[in-house]
């Protein structure tokens, strides 16, 4: 198997062939990786791309239920359209407990091609950025 052309170019990965259960955990990891960089994103940056990348919640921020539905919506919509080795996602989002730091939480699994999943928790901070919280590779745990 051989790395993403982003995991090569960011120095993660190597164009060499590995064993098929590290091939797994690659791909894994490799999906789970693009994922919180599409998350990560602001709509409309890059310009040539203009729909990668989350909208600007802040100025949803003053429903928070909204705000979480909002970006429910949006993981669901953007994951499977940029990342090619999703099959399906499913996504929960709701507002964080006021002592937690952050203002939304979010739980995503996304089921590869390949039969593989991948389960992250991220948090949007108050400046709409996202934390990974916990994620694990195994595809053990659907979201619902």
């Amino acid at each position: 198997m051989t790395e993403g052309l982003l995991d090569v170019l960011e120095g993660v990965g190597g164009l060499t062939a590995r064993p098929a259960r590290a091939g797994r955990h690659n791909r894994r990891s490799s999906v789970a990786r693009h994922i919180l960089r599409l998350l990560g994103a602001r709509r409309g940056r890059p310009a040539h791309l203009a729909g990668y990348g989350l909208p600007d919640l802040s100025s949803h921020y003053h429903d928070l239920d909204g705000a979480a539905a909002c970006l429910a919506e949006a993981a669901r919509e953007l994951v499977p359209r940029y990342e090619p080795r999703v099959a399906r996602v499913a996504v929960r989002a709701w507002p964080a407990p006021v002592d937690a730091g952050y203002v939304l939480g979010l739980r995503l699994y996304a089921q590869l091609h390949c039969g593989d999943g991948v389960t992250l928790e991220l948090a949007v901070d108050g400046n709409a950025a996202v934390h990974l919280l916990n994620g694990d590779e195994d595809g053990s745990e659907a979201c619902v």
